[in-house]
């Protein structure tokens, strides 16, 4: 079924704080860092993809949405100067399932298949307010864009639906990044966005990452991520929540 396969193309969103490895201090030149990442996230919540399908639950492993991967690329980056920072991250993947969907009234589960492929973009901008031997807060602010495209069919009850979800939410949120020693650092972050101004109702962001220096330009990261979002229109739900490890290899220049 295609609930599966919406999991798979929402899973990294942005992993912002994973490419920030270890803040520098007081220098007004540019510096740039580039981060793939991978996100082992499970799912679970509410999906109902259009007015004439029901309303599905979903628990999933990340193994269980991993098995229906047909490709991912994620890539996040950042741009910093003195207090002032750009951040982006870019994430693509496709996904495809058959299986059973249980349906309201229905005696037996009953066979399903789906697909889906996903896009999102995030920007933002953030700056340092406090900064005190090697530790740092900054607030920053900026947008998430989804594109969501999606097919569901049921043979046993003629429903068939092809649906295209895009939307455009804004976030804020707070970073805290602190230097541990000289090669290790941490950052814990969240943001909130939605509400009136969003396409979603409501999305929340928490993360913690742990990044090790491995060589003066190169930093592996480490962490755990929750992301959620309820967005509904027009009949149409997704109501989902995505936990867990998190691991990116940042390059800096």
């Amino acid at each position: 079924m295609w609930v599966t396969v919406l999991s798979a193309a929402v899973l990294l969103g942005d992993a912002d704080a994973a490419s920030d490895a270890v803040a520098d201090t007081g220098s007004c030149a540019w510096r740039f860092q580039l981060t793939p990442y991978v996100w082992a996230a499970g799912m679970n919540g509410r999906i109902k993809p259009a007015p004439g399908l029901p309303t599905v639950e979903v628990d999933r492993s990340f193994s269980e949405l991993l098995s229906n991967s047909d490709g991912a690329f994620f890539l996040t980056g950042s741009a910093r100067t003195d207090d002032w920072v750009l951040m982006g991250d870019f994430t693509w993947s496709s996904s495809s399932q058959a299986g059973q969907v249980s349906v309201p009234g229905a005696p037996v589960p009953l066979p399903a298949s789906g697909g889906t492929e996903q896009t999102s973009l995030t920007l933002a901008a953030g700056r340092t307010l406090a900064r005190n031997e090697g530790h740092h807060l900054e607030l920053y602010a900026g947008a998430r864009f989804w594109r969501v495209e999606a097919d569901a069919e049921i043979p046993p009850l003629a429903l068939q639906a092809s649906e295209r979800f895009s939307w455009a939410d804004p976030i804020a949120g707070v970073r805290f990044n602190t230097s541990v020693t000289p090669r290790l650092s941490a950052i814990v972050q969240a943001d909130l966005g939605g509400g009136a101004f969003g396409g979603a109702d409501a999305t929340l962001q928490m993360l913690a990452v742990a990044n090790w220096q491995v060589t003066p330009r190169a930093y592996v990261s480490a962490g755990y991520r929750h992301l959620s979002f309820d967005y509904r229109k027009d009949g149409r739900i997704l109501d989902i929540a995505l936990n867990g490890p998190l691991l990116g290899v940042t390059w800096r220049f």
